[in-house]
This record gives structure tokens, sequence and C-alpha cells, in this order.
């Protein structure tokens, strides 16, 4: 069973990332097996309509800002990984087991992260400081190798990226804000099919492990966004 979770009370940056990270999902799990590639198609060509209309000139003051950001995040990211190879052949095994440990977990988020499109590098970076502070052996190595310092560094630029980057929508015109929330509503609707079809075939084809995988890692998407949704202070029915 795929979790709930309320589309329409995410942020436009948040809803990109969500969808994103659906869409990436199903194409690493041979959708034409599983037949939803049609469905897929439909959320795809949503998404990319509604990126599009995200799209900022490159004169602006707020574009430079988050360039400026993406560049410092990804610079701590680079950091990270390189101090972290380098103990992996360290000559005292303790800080070689540190090293492994937290190596391990960021090749669970791809090699290239600072390469990601600005949604995907987002919740990815996230995601990694909240492995990083939650897991004891993860927060354990951390302080082993002496990374605290450039884990808040990160941190603090990847939150300044997603905050300045969900502010986008006051430069938007009037009817540019228009096409977005009707874009949503489509998005929702999109995305609500694509899953209420994977539940479907679910229960039909219990021997297929493919659906199960695909639920599994939705729920996992889904617990992180309501987290996300309940953590926010004075929330209100977002209609951006």
């Amino acid at each position: 069973m795929i979790k709930g979770i309320n589309l329409r009370l995410l942020r436009n940056a948040e809803l990109l990332q969500f969808t994103d990270y659906i869409i990436k999902t199903v194409e690493h799990n041979n959708p034409k097996d599983l037949k939803l590639d049609e469905r897929l198609l439909e959320l795809k060509e949503i998404y990319n309509t509604v990126d599009s209309l995200f799209k900022l000139p490159q004169d602006s003051l707020l574009t430079a800002q988050l360039q400026k950001l993406d560049t410092e995040r990804d610079h701590a990211i680079v950091g990270i990984s390189k101090i972290i190879d380098a103990y992996l052949n360290h000559f005292d095994p303790t800080f070689v087991n540190a090293a492994k440990l937290l190596n391990r977990n960021l090749t669970m988020y791809g090699s290239h992260i600072y390469s990601m499109n600005y949604q995907a590098e987002s919740i990815t970076l996230t995601n990694i400081v909240k492995d990083w502070d939650t897991e004891e052996s993860l927060r354990e190595a951390v302080n082993q190798l002496n990374l605290g310092d450039w884990k808040n560094e990160m941190n603090s630029k990847n939150m300044q990226f997603i905050e300045l980057y969900a502010q986008r929508t006051d430069e938007y015109s009037a009817e540019s804000l228009d096409k977005i929330k009707q874009k949503r509503i489509e998005l929702y609707e999109a995305y609500y099919s694509l899953r209420d079809l994977i539940t479907s075939y679910a229960t039909i084809d219990r021997k297929n492990p493919g659906y199960q995988l695909l639920m599994r890692e939705f729920n996992t998407y889904i617990e992180q966004y309501n987290a996300l949704l309940a953590n926010r202070k004075g929330h209100k029915k977002e209609e951006e």
C-alpha cells in the first residue's frame, strides 16, 4: 500500500522535487515491463511543463543568488567526498572504517551529487544530513573524521538555497501564477493516477516484486515530505 500525501500542501519547489524523485524511481524500475510507461509519460509531460514555468531569466538577481548558493553547496559536498576518499587510505583502521561507512552512505545517493538538477540535489543533501544526524553509526563516523563543520556548512548553504528557491514565485506575473495553479492540479491528478495504477497492479500481480519495490520507495519519499509538512510551523494550505 502506498501511503497518502496531500500534494496541495507542498510548496512549488517541494512539489517539483517530490515529482522528480517519483519519476526517476519509476524510470529505474522497468516501467514498460510493469505496464506503467504510458501513465509515467503523462506525469513527465506535465512535470516538464510545470518545471519550465519556473525558469527564471538569467539577468534575475534571484538567479545569481541561487547560482552562488548552488556553487557553495557543490564545493561542500565535493570537499566532504574528497576527505572521505583520503581517509579510506588512512593507516589507522578506525578512520578507514568510519570513512567506509560514510562513503557507503554517499554512494546510495549517486556518484555525482553536485551535477544533479536543483531539485534533486536539494533533497539529496537534505537526506544525507538527516542520515548523518539521526543514525548513530554515521554520526560517530562524522565525529571520527572531524567532518562536523563541513556537514554544517553544506546543510546551511543547502537550506538557504531551498528557502530562496521557494521564494521564486515572487518574480512571476499573475498570468504565470494562473498557469502554475492549473498545472499543479494536473500534476496532482497525474501522480495520483500513477499511484493508483501501481496499487492496482500490485494487488492483481502479487508475485511480481517490482510493484512492491516501487511502493516501498514511494513510501520512503512520502514519509520524508509528510514529516516536512508536519514540522512546518504555522503551516497553512499552500496555493502558490
